[in-house]
């Protein structure tokens, strides 16, 4: 999903489909294998393959050794929760 008057030159696509993959783990009531995702984000198998590890790399994604499904990684709970954190803040400073 492309952001509405992207420059071009700025834009990095790549980030925008690892974001793509993350939200529709993250949205997800259930774990999704890496066919699903292919399918959801109309990407090749190959493309999701590397995002998706490049994702459980850095933490963003847990991958289930048994089924071989995504859900959402420690460090993305943990981003998570640091958002949340800051928005109470911001709403008792107000």
């Amino acid at each position: 999903m492309k952001p509405k008057e992207v420059n071009q030159r700025q834009f990095v696509q790549s980030l925008a489909r690892g974001f793509s993959v993350l939200e529709k783990v993250c949205r997800s009531e259930t774990p999704l294998s890496l066919s699903e995702l292919a399918k959801e984000s109309d990407l090749s198998i190959g493309a999701i393959q590397r995002l998706t590890y490049t994702l459980e790399k850095l933490g963003l994604l847990d991958r289930d050794q048994r089924t071989k499904r995504f859900r959402a990684g420690s460090r993305m709970i943990s981003l998570a929760l640091t958002i949340t954190t800051d928005l109470k803040l911001i709403k008792v400073a107000h």
